[in-house]
């Protein structure tokens, strides 16, 4: 009686038969209805989460079966072809099978071992629905690390301005509960260090670890940061070697203080030594003589010597300072400068002239006798310009006019009469230079005989 569709009417006859044999009909009239259709086939699935947008990696699929019959005779309902969304993923049928894809970047925050479940309903062509329940296992996902995790450096010198490499790291989790990190930390590596603070990398050369690379040479420093979670990520730099700079050792200044021209030698000493980490590299500094623009420098075997010329220094005042530069090179062109400061000294100042004269007795008011020269001074130093004043100046003899430089000793004749013929005393005057020097004029005055004094009376009358 299934295949009645509804509002389809039989009847069924039964004949009953008594014992005498009659019989009698009973007629039952039967009134079709709509059957429920039968939904059959597979209507659920699993599928297990993981990476989204690796390439290559194959889709993740569950597959079943579905299909619908009815029994009602009129009635051929069907599942037509179909593709339909769904929460995570989409379910595509074709005849009466289906396959659902599961869409990774919509599951990326589960966790290992997390459930969801992603229901798509079938509709048939007579209306009949049926649910297709997908069940979608979470699995841990790789952390993600973000960032620049090559840097490249040079090699310097010993004491040169740090030499870096710099970039940043991130990283992150798109599993829900999963938050790594990388934290601040200072890690050491072969030829330098890695400082992390805040997500930014800084690489700092060991210029001491990598001297012995030669121009051109490459090595690669590995450092490698451990997040949180345990994940790891290399930092790899690559130093590439230069020529390096020899390094001269020694001293390189000395100091001299001006004498006078004629003095012994003054001289200041020092020692020079020059070497090359780069292998195959030795050079020298050669034996050699220097002149520079006050001295001259002298270097045997790594030994210098400056010695002072004092004519080129007299000029310098007391306190006065100039450096003398003489250049040294090495056999390989390298230059290193030997420094001598020189202090000036308050040289002798020089008087010049005539500093003697000579005069002879006389008598009381005879025309003056009088002896006579000139005096000068000056100072090699450069600030320094002392003078000799006009002045009149008493001695014990006579008296000294000095003008404009010129010396005049004029003999007091009433000082010396006592002199005899021959006798001979000296008068010193000294004059005074503006800057205190003092100069001597000596004068020698030489007695004559004086007429003797007669006195008396020597005329009368008689």
């Amino acid at each position: 009686m299934q295949n009645l569709d509804a509002g389809d009417q039989v009847t069924d006859t039964i004949t009953l038969t008594a014992s005498d044999g009659t019989e009698q009909a009973i007629v039952i009239t039967i009134t079709g209805s709509e059957d429920t259709p039968e939904v059959t086939g597979s209507f659920v699935g699993s599928v297990t989460e993981g990476n989204e947008g690796n390439e290559g990696d194959a889709a993740v699929t569950a597959s079943g079966t579905i299909a619908i019959n009815d029994v009602d005779s009129d009635d051929t309902p069907a599942f037509a072809n179909t593709t339909e969304s769904g929460t995570y993923g989409s379910l595509e049928l074709v005849g009466e099978n289906w396959t659902y894809t599961l869409d990774q970047s919509a599951v990326q925050n589960l966790d290992a071992g997390d459930q969801v479940t992603d229901t798509i309903t079938l509709t048939a062509s007579d209306g009949t629905e049926q649910a297709i329940v997908i069940t979608i296992t979470g699995s841990e996902d790789a952390p993600e690390v973000t960032g620049s995790f090559v840097g490249s450096v040079t090699e310097g010198n010993v004491g040169d301005a740090p030499v870096t490499a710099s970039g940043t790291i991130d990283i992150t989790d798109v599993d829900g509960n999963d938050t790594p990190t990388f934290a601040d930390t200072t890690a050491s590596g072969t030829y330098g260090s890695l400082e992390l603070v805040d997500g930014n990398w800084t690489y700092t050369l060991d210029q001491s670890a990598v001297q012995n690379l030669d121009a051109g040479d490459q090595v690669t420093d590995t450092i490698t940061l451990t997040a949180s979670d345990g994940t790891e990520q290399d930092i790899v730099i690559s130093i590439t070697g230069t020529d390096d700079a020899p390094e001269v050792t020694g001293n390189f200044t000395g100091s001299v203080t001006e004498g006078n021209e004629g003095d012994a030698p003054v001289t200041a000493t020092g020692t020079i030594a020059i070497s090359d980490i780069d292998s195959g590299d030795n050079p020298t500094f050669g034996d050699t003589t220097e002149a520079g623009t006050y001295g001259s420098l002298e270097l045997v075997n790594g030994n210098w010597t400056y010695t002072l010329d004092q004519s080129a220094v007299q000029n310098l005042d007391a306190g006065d300072q100039v450096t003398d530069t003489i250049t040294l090179t090495a056999s390989d062109n390298t230059q290193q400068d030997i420094v001598i400061t020189i202090t000036g000294s308050d040289d002798l100042p020089e008087v010049s002239g005539e500093f003697i004269g000579s005069v002879t007795e006389g008598n009381v008011g005879d025309a003056p006798v009088t002896a006579t020269g000139t005096i000068a001074i000056s100072d090699i130093d450069s600030g320094d310009n002392p003078t000799f004043a006009d002045t009149t100046e008493t001695g014990t003899y006579g008296s000294l006019e000095l003008v404009d430089g010129n010396w005049t000793y004029t003999l007091d004749q009433s000082a010396v009469q006592n002199l005899d013929a021959g006798d001979q005393i000296t008068d010193t005057i000294i004059l005074t230079a503006s800057d205190g020097t003092e100069q001597a004029i000596v004068i020698t005055i030489t007695g004559t005989e004086d007429a003797p004094e007669v006195s008396g009376s020597f005329t009368g009358s008689v």
